[in-house]
């Protein structure tokens, strides 16, 4: 077989090569499955070691404070601000329970539709108080977790009173990185199953939507907008007290038909971390009230799905490569890669913030696929070079001696 002959069969072989490659989609898949396997494990054990915390926060508190806050909240807060612990309880806790009565009764004259206390009362001082209140009146309660039993133990409400009177727990969850962002509507406890106080506030004023359904699992608060331009009617508890005595206030006051909160601002006793900043107990609990009445928070996707995810994503990318010249390919890719993955983010979590969990998958295919391109590059340079040694052979041949 001479030189000429030999050129003929590489080029044959080289368009053999290449044809079978754009024609088969399934040996393509093949040589990206490792590299698929390899970034999602990784994806795995980065999540699960928290490297991702910083951009999931960064992105989930950005798309947070961009939200538009609800035009009028049907919650409204009653707070006990320090003047008021100071000239209304004499700076002493557990709370004077005759004075938090009297709080109590002239919220009910403004005629809201329940009113939740997120302050504790485990003390015995509460058990024979004479609570009452013309309204439904909900009662917070704390628990303690044991982790080896993996149970709630509850504490009592009102210093154990018998009967119980209404009430649920206010526990929350942090996140690793210690920003509360979930709740329950129940938690299972070694005395039964219970509601969580935003729960217990919403079933006893008939406003829990009735499509919502009692579980256990965890949601996400929609924190919306600046907490400090919120559209929700707040006021101390001595100014409370001042208006209950004027006219209209049984008639037209600014809690009329609301679901109020009375909660402590003393002692910087009740602050949380959130996506939107620090926040009291109160606050955060009305929140998640507020998530409720618009349909109730979103529930994180499980790893099946977020596994399925990233598998659709590689094979968008692969499809690229299919179809597309390698040049256009590599740009489309990267110019899909973070619009993708946010994508996928907001299908999965129903926020932008957890992105980085579908990118790797699609970074490593975009750089296998570069691989496997400069790997053909290597052997066209080779077979390339032997032709053109080759053509010279066949020229020294030629010369006349």
């Amino acid at each position: 077989m001479n030189s000429q002959e030999r050129r003929k069969l590489r080029r044959k072989r080289k368009s053999d090569e290449a044809a079978k490659e754009k024609s088969s989609f399934w040996l393509r898949l093949l040589r990206a499955l490792p590299f698929f396997l390899i970034s999602a494990v990784l994806t795995f054990l980065l999540s699960q070691a928290g490297n991702f915390i910083k951009l999931e926060t960064t992105a989930l508190d950005l798309q947070m404070r961009l939200q538009e806050p609800p035009s009028q909240s049907k919650v409204a807060i009653v707070r006990i601000t320090n003047e008021d612990y100071k000239s209304l309880f004499g700076g002493k806790s557990p709370l004077n329970p005759e004075q938090l009565q009297r709080i109590i009764n002239a919220i009910a004259l403004g005629k809201p539709k329940a009113i939740g206390v997120d302050i504790i009362t485990s003390s015995s001082e509460f058990r024979n108080a004479g609570f009452s209140s013309n309204v439904p009146l909900i009662w917070a309660r704390t628990a303690l977790y044991s982790n080896k039993e993996q149970n709630f133990y509850l504490n009592d409400v009102l210093g154990g009173r018998e009967p119980a009177p209404a009430s649920g727990l206010i526990v929350l969850h942090e996140d690793s990185d210690g920003i509360l962002r979930r709740y329950q509507r129940l938690f299972k406890t070694g005395q039964g199953t219970v509601p969580s106080f935003s729960w217990a506030v919403l079933k006893e004023s008939n406003n829990a939507p009735s499509n919502l359904p009692e579980n256990e699992e965890e949601l996400f608060i929609n924190f919306t907008g600046n907490p400090r331009v919120l559209k929700r009617y707040s006021l101390p508890a001595s100014q409370v007290l001042e208006m209950s005595g004027g006219e209209g206030w049984q008639t037209d006051s600014p809690i009329k038909d609301k679901i109020v909160l009375l909660g402590g601002d003393y002692a910087v006793q009740d602050e949380h971390n959130t996506p939107l900043g620090w926040m009291l107990g109160v606050d955060v609990q009305a929140s998640v009230i507020e998530t409720e009445l618009k349909g109730g928070g979103n529930a994180p996707a499980n790893r099946i799905v977020i596994g399925l995810l990233q598998i659709v994503d590689g094979l968008v990318l692969l499809l690229l490569f299919h179809f597309l010249s390698f040049k256009k390919a590599v740009g489309f890719s990267l110019l899909g890669i973070l619009p993708l993955s946010a994508v996928c983010s907001l299908i999965t979590y129903f926020s932008f913030g957890y992105w980085a969990y579908f990118a790797p998958i699609l970074l490593a295919v975009l750089l296998q696929q570069i691989y496997d391109r400069l790997k053909d590059y290597r052997k066209e340079l080779a077979i390339d070079t032997v032709e053109k040694v080759d053509g010279s052979s066949d020229a020294e041949e030629k010369k006349p001696d």
